[in-house]
């Protein structure tokens, strides 16, 4: 389905008979005025509560943090450099987590990779542990196993 990040039209057709909703949603310019993830993000949660899809999985960058987190320093000071030089892709992506995380829906985060954990989990409603951009099969996928692994059953194909 083609469509555009401001067209709730086309989100709510989407949403229609679906699941659930996976997103990659990400900023990708500092020049983009606004927040339009966040705002898209807000638009598919609205569609997904209008046709009763309960499940959202969205991947998440390491801008995103939860108090169980303990990155390495090293992480700690990417972001910190993305919230300086980046402000406005930083708050799109923090106030896209902050939609999925107040949409009362069944959500996960995948992280990407990068050693955010180095303890346990304190919300183990924020990030799906063990899951990140390689998959659990270190291929560079988001395979059925892994979103089975989130919750997510899939029904088989063919």
């Amino acid at each position: 389905m083609a469509g555009e990040l401001t067209d709730a039209t086309a989100i709510k057709t989407a949403a229609h008979d679906a699941d659930a909703a996976l997103s990659v949603l990400g900023p990708s310019s500092t020049r983009v005025p606004g927040t339009p993830i966040t705002n898209a993000m807000v638009t598919v949660i609205s569609a997904m509560k209008a046709h009763g899809v309960r499940r959202l999985v969205a991947s998440a960058t390491l801008s995103l943090s939860d108090p169980g987190d303990a990155p390495p320093w090293t992480v700690r000071a990417m972001v910190t450099g993305v919230r300086l030089f980046a402000p406005r892709p930083y708050l799109d992506i923090v106030g896209t987590g902050e939609a999925i995380k107040g949409s009362g829906l069944e959500w996960r985060l995948v992280p990407q990779p990068g050693g955010r954990r180095q303890g346990g989990l304190t919300d183990p409603g924020l990030y799906a542990e063990g899951l990140s951009a390689g998959g659990t099969n270190g291929e560079g996928v988001i395979n059925a196993t892994s979103l089975s692994n989130l919750g997510l059953v899939l029904p088989p194909v063919g």
